[in-house]
This record gives structure tokens, C-alpha cells and sequence, in this order.
């Protein structure tokens, strides 16, 4: 085998493991497997829940996952948010500090009185994570600094919000990562809510 064929070889396993990922390359792949489509990254410095908020509300939402040390109920889009989560009857679960203002514990009420709504407490919680699950198997997250707060919109933060799409894991592994943050703490008892909560964390 000539230097050249070798070169032209290793390209083309090269180009195969970046459409395909992770898979194994070679005859474990079947030839109607589709190709892996890669996640659309971008970084986000103004009112960062405020645009995760927005690309949620034009998809077609299945479960939310917001995990935040501090929530308010006059996070701006916060209230648009509930009603479409109240309207599509979506899944939503926060995982908080313990209410540390009237602001934080009507943001825990509008949530924890939701059909599907769920509140996780967490008193060591640092991380802010916001996840959108869609129907169609595509997702939404950002990652950063900002709270969900109306204070958040007038400090300068960063965050980088992650589309995913097809069958791009990355949507899962980050809903893994918060649920990883639920673990050994405690749920906000509601008549609702009373279970989901703990069925969530043992789900994952």
C-alpha cells in the first residue's frame, strides 16, 4: 500500500467519525444509518434566560428543566413560560435553593402548582442550567452564569446555549447532568406534585 492510499484512507475514517460521532467505524454500521447531526452552539451575554425562554416558546414543548440557586416570579419571561407549559401540558422541574425572598417563593409556587410541575431543593446549588425538551426529539439548553432573575438581565453574564438536533445526545446528557444535581435533595410537597419529584430522580 502505497504512502498516498494510506493518506487518502485515513481521511475518509477521519471524515466517517465526524459525521457519525462515537460509533465504531466499519461493518457495525449499518448502511441506512443515518448520520449523526451535529449541535448548534452559541454564546449569549444579554438577558440569557430571556433567550432561552424564547427558543423554548417556539418549539413544541415536552419537559423543562430549569436548575437555579435563585428564581423570581418577575424573571420577564418566566410568566409566558408557565402559560405555555399550563396550555401544552409539558413537564417542568426546578431545582432551587430554599426561598430566600417573597419574589423566589412565588417563583416556586407558579411552578410547583403546575399539573406537571415539580420543585427540587438543593441548598449547595452554584449551577444555572435551562433545558427545553421538544416533541420531535430536539432539544434546547443554556449553560452559564445567570439566574432566573429580573436582576440577572442588568448584570453582565455569559452563557452558551446548545442546540440539539436529530440524534445528537447532548440534550440528554445535560437533563442527566440536572438531575444529577436533584440527588439527595429534598422535594416541595404539593397535592400535585407530591411524587414526581422523587419518580424523576430515580428515573435517571
Amino acid at each position: 500500500m502505497t504512502a498516498d492510499s494510506v493518506t487518502a484512507k485515513l481521511r475518509l475514517i477521519m471524515l466517517a467519525a465526524s459525521v457519525h460521532g462515537h460509533r465504531p467505524i466499519g461493518k457495525g454500521i449499518p448502511p441506512s444509518a443515518r448520520p449523526l447531526r451535529r449541535a448548534r452552539v452559541r454564546v449569549v451575554t444579554e438577558d440569557v434566560f430571556g433567550e432561552f425562554a424564547k427558543g423554548a416558546l417556539a418549539s413544541h414543548l415536552r419537559s423543562l428543566y430549569l436548575v437555579t440557586p435563585w428564581a423570581d416570579d418577575s424573571a420577564r419571561a418566566l410568566p409566558a413560560l408557565v402559560r405555555r407549559v399550563r396550555d401544552t401540558g409539558a413537564r417542568v422541574v426546578l431545582v432551587t435553593r430554599a426561598q430566600a425572598s417573597a419574589a423566589h417563593a412565588a417563583a416556586i409556587k407558579s411552578v410547583r402548582e403546575l399539573p406537571r410541575g415539580s420543585v427540587i431543593v438543593n441548598d449547595r446549588l452554584h449551577a444555572k442550567l435551562y433545558i427545553c425538551e421538544a416533541r420531535d426529539g430536539s432539544g434546547l439548553a443554556v449553560v452559564g452564569s445567570a439566574n432566573m432573575t429580573l436582576a440577572s438581565t442588568s448584570m453582565a453574564e455569559a452563557a452558551i446555549m446548545v442546540r440539539g438536533r436529530g440524534r445528537d445526545p447532548i440534550i440528554r446528557d445535560l437533563v442527566a447532568a440536572a438531575a444529577a444535581l436533584a440527588r439527595g435533595s429534598r422535594a416541595i410537597q404539593s397535592q400535585s406534585t407530591a411524587h414526581g419529584a422523587e419518580r424523576w430522580r430515580r428515573a435517571r
